[in-house]
């Protein structure tokens, strides 16, 4: 299908994501300045470095399933064919049991500071991939305006605790973890459904965690060099302002490429479709990668010159100077990160996840070598150039084993 006909096949869906995603930007965003301006550069740099722990735990809390289920609500593969309609109740039974078992060790573990900070984190990511098994379901039937109608209702739910913690005390990431997971567990529970609400199933079956595996491995190399910079700052810096800095600078990158994710998860059900059918595959994932890179590189053209700009305006004077030098660099990823958000939902479509973790493990280590070399010589500069750098080359072997293959050989079984 030309790319012309397939815009305007998703556009009223597309809108409707777009919607969500902005709203879900802006509240983030605002919730992230509110933060920075109560807790000033150190405290936020200690919040982020928290968060960036945290993040390294979610792949065992949710392990994959949600991409697995909007993969196999979408089309079955044959493996999975018969365990497709109780999905759903093995990953809410996976996150209750995970989650709960982690919590308790980490209260009988632990001093009770760092418990209370541990456990709360851990409800809080919890009740995120609650959301995200949401958001994964929705998706893969092609329901995109109640998909995007959740996306709105949880981050409501979700940002106004988290701001009244913000707004009435100095907020420790406790409080925030705590206010942040309870939202989201009422967005969970209040929200209508078309069909009955999920039980969980505690059932162990071998074959799905053999399928999730990859993106368990996926999720946990991605959360690695996505935040591992923060905590290697961190401890090489030993500066809890200068994580601040760099932490601000990154939530605006972050912000602006959550844009790209609508465009991501309708591509990646057209994707899908069309996975069995080689010659169609060939031609939309080639008219997708070539509109992807010509956005890339418009955003960092744009971003290099806006995002110092921005920076000060949002964050206010404390993070003008380290802060939007930091943005203005880490602006230009996005001419490898927006084609590598296509690359990674045609390689799961495709039933490419394993090329997918090894690439995504190799850009792990990749990423570490390079934070390890460039952030004692530049600082939070290094950071940002490790990242890049770690985006072009997750491109360049995402681009070797799935684009390569599919031209060559068509879809993987």
């Amino acid at each position: 299908m030309p790319l012309s006909a397939l815009v305007s096949a998703y556009l009223r869906s597309a809108s409707a994501q777009w919607t969500a995603t902005l709203y879900v930007a802006a509240v983030s965003l605002g919730v992230s300045v509110l933060l920075a301006r109560r807790m000033g550069p150190e405290g936020f740099g200690n919040y982020f470095f928290i968060l960036g722990l945290m993040t390294l735990l979610i792949p065992f809390q949710n392990a994959g399933f949600p991409t697995l289920l909007m993969r196999e609500k979408t089309t079955s593969t044959p493996a999975l064919a018969v365990l497709s309609p109780i999905l759903p109740e093995l990953a809410l039974g996976h996150v209750l049991t995970v989650s709960s078992a982690l919590i308790c060790g980490a209260l009988l573990l632990l001093p009770t500071q760092e418990a209370a900070t541990l456990s709360s984190g851990l409800f809080c990511f919890g009740a995120m991939a609650l959301s995200q098994q949401q958001s994964a379901i929705l998706k893969s039937t092609g329901n995109f305006f109640r998909e995007g109608g959740w996306q709105i209702f949880a981050r409501t739910l979700s940002a106004i605790p988290v701001a009244a913690v913000a707004m009435l005390s100095n907020p420790s990431p406790a409080a925030v973890f705590v206010a942040w997971g309870g939202g989201l567990l009422i967005a969970f529970w209040l929200f209508p459904r078309e069909s009955k609400r999920p039980r969980p199933c505690f059932r162990f079956e071998p074959s799905v965690y053999r399928s999730t595996l990859g993106f368990v491995l996926i999720e946990l190399a991605t959360a690695i060099y996505h935040r591992i910079d923060i905590v290697m700052l961190h401890y090489i810096l030993g500066d809890s302002p200068a994580v601040g800095h760099y932490a601000a600078a990154y939530r605006l990158f972050d912000g602006v490429l959550l844009l790209i994710a609508p465009i991501a998860s309708i591509c990646f059900r057209e994707l899908r479709l069309r996975w069995q059918d080689a010659g169609s595959l060939r031609r939309l994932s080639g008219e997708v990668l070539f509109a992807s890179a010509g956005i890339g590189i418009l955003l960092a053209g744009c971003g290099y010159l806006i995002a110092p700009i921005a920076v000060r305006l949002l964050f206010g004077e404390p993070y003008a100077g380290a802060s939007a030098e930091t943005a203005a660099w880490l602006s230009l990823g996005f001419a490898f990160a927006v084609p590598n958000a296509m690359l990674t939902q045609l390689a799961i479509a495709t039933n490419r996840e394993r090329w997918y973790a090894f690439s995504a493990c190799i850009c792990a280590l990749l990423n570490i070598l390079l934070n390890s070399a460039l952030i004692p010589a530049c600082g939070i500069s290094g950071a940002a150039w490790a990242m890049i750098l770690t985006e072009a080359g997750l491109g360049l072997t995402l681009y070797l084993g799935v684009i390569r293959r599919i031209r060559f050989s068509g879809p993987s079984a």
